[in-house]
């Protein structure tokens, strides 16, 4: 198949223009996605570790003031079983000043309640079998958080918080603590959302969900005993995980409090980042289209109008000096090649027409000298001929005279023939004569 000028110019660059958007479409793509997932884990990171501030700094704030209250003498006259009363509404004001907190209770040494802001637990809540009663009794240790656990207060899932109680002299006589709902925690979190589908949840050091946007997760290690929540476990201060389940690929930014041992965690699926990184993608691609087009309509039209119409003139002078028109002439002025190529054909249209002139001049001297050749080969023929003519001529009267030597030459032969048959007969009848002779003699 025979291709156009324009086609095998247009078609290469057309090529490498579309190649060229493309794969810098796909590139894009490709770095746009890494771009958002870096980003967003690193949005991740800030937005978990300022959570976890929140959270965590609710819970100092909490076990400050629950510390600042254990040192009441109203407190530590409830612990060792007076004025349960009067502590009682102390606890009260205590929870109002508290972030998140449910309630308070005043335990003596033995683990009963003997102080709350739910009178069903004075005389019948104990807890010397909890972790952060053996914290604060057994151990004496101060700012005690507990594990998650069902409170005997309430009856709802909680975190404890607790600050041992002293006498006037020291003595451990008790501790107070405060619960702060789960649920609460939990609908805190609700209100935090990464991206569209992203969420937020805070597990203890033990794996243990505090706090989780599905309320059937509290309370139980489900979370923490999966892949991605030991992985969550595993971090030390602040880590941005990428794992994947039957859902897809998800990212996971993970901030760990020191003061707690909580691990506050946001999740988001990757799925969410490509979307929008494929929104980014086809706006480029239709840019890149748009710039696409434009490119090859420009190359297009200068391709048209600084060669193929200069190229064309060439064409068309040099299929008219083709049938015979010399008298052509091209005017290009384009200040480069193809100026250069268009007085070089009108050049060698010049040169082709005095060339031709040229010959045609000698043409008509080589035809004046063969004229005169041949007349004088005419002549030549003329001469010969009549030379022939007079050999002929000549040969006639030579063969004449020749013809009547030789008649006389025969008549000449003919007498000595005649004289020779005489001669013979003569020497015959002698020998004849001779021969009688002899037999006359012999007769004799």
């Amino acid at each position: 198949m025979r291709l156009s000028l324009r086609a095998k110019f247009f078609a290469p660059i057309f090529i490498i223009v579309v190649v060229g958007m493309a794969a810098l479409v796909l590139v894009n793509d490709r770095a746009v996605k890494s771009a958002f997932t870096q980003v967003e884990g690193q949005t991740m990171t800030l937005l978990g570790q300022s959570l976890a501030k929140d959270v965590a700094g609710s819970v100092v704030d909490n076990l400050k003031l629950l510390s600042s209250f254990a040192v009441t003498p109203a407190l530590a006259r409830a612990a060792q079983g007076q004025g349960g009363e009067a502590a009682s509404e102390l606890l009260a004001s205590l929870v109002k000043g508290m972030t998140g907190v449910d309630y308070a209770n005043v335990f003596d040494a033995s683990g009963l309640c003997m102080a709350s802001t739910n009178p069903a637990a004075v005389g019948k809540v104990k807890v010397a079998d909890r972790d952060y009663y053996a914290a604060v009794m057994n151990a004496g240790k101060t700012d005690v958080v507990s594990k998650a656990l069902v409170s005997r207060t309430t009856g709802k899932a909680a975190v404890v918080l607790a600050q041992p109680i002293r006498d006037a002299a020291g003595k451990l006589v008790g501790l107070v603590n405060a619960g702060m709902d789960l649920e609460s925690l939990t609908a805190d979190l609700t209100s935090l959302k990464v991206g569209t589908t992203g969420y937020a949840f805070i597990l203890d050091a033990q794996g243990m969900t505090l706090a989780h946007p599905d309320k059937n997760q509290l309370m139980k290690d489900d979370l923490g005993r999966s892949e991605a929540g030991k992985r969550v476990l595993g971090v030390a201060g602040s880590a941005v995980l990428n794992y994947g389940d039957a859902s897809g690929q998800h990212l996971l930014a993970v901030t760990r409090d020191a003061k707690t041992g909580w691990f506050v965690a946001l999740e988001a699926p990757v799925a969410e980042f490509g979307a929008y990184a494929d929104a980014a993608t086809r706006q480029n691609a239709v840019i890149a289209l748009i710039v696409t087009a434009a490119i090859l309509a420009a190359i297009l039209v200068l391709l048209r109008v600084t060669v193929l119409g200069k190229l064309r003139h060439c064409v068309d002078f040099a299929a008219a000096v083709a049938k015979g028109d010399l008298d052509r002439r091209i005017t290009i002025a384009s200040g480069d090649e193809l100026q250069t190529l268009g007085e070089a054909l009108s050049s060698m249209g010049a040169s082709i027409k005095a060339n031709l002139a040229e010959a045609q001049a000698k043409g008509r001297e080589a035809e004046a000298q063969a004229d005169r050749a041949a007349k004088a080969l005419e002549e030549v023929k003329a001469i010969q001929a009549k030379a022939e003519e007079a050999k002929t001529q000549g040969l006639l009267m030579a063969a004449n005279r020749l013809q009547g030597v030789m008649e006389a030459l025969d008549e000449v032969a003919a007498e000595l023939s005649r004289g020779i048959s005489t001669v013979t007969a003569s020497v015959e009848e002698q020998e004849r004569r001779t021969a009688e002779t002899a037999t006359a003699m012999e007769e004799m």
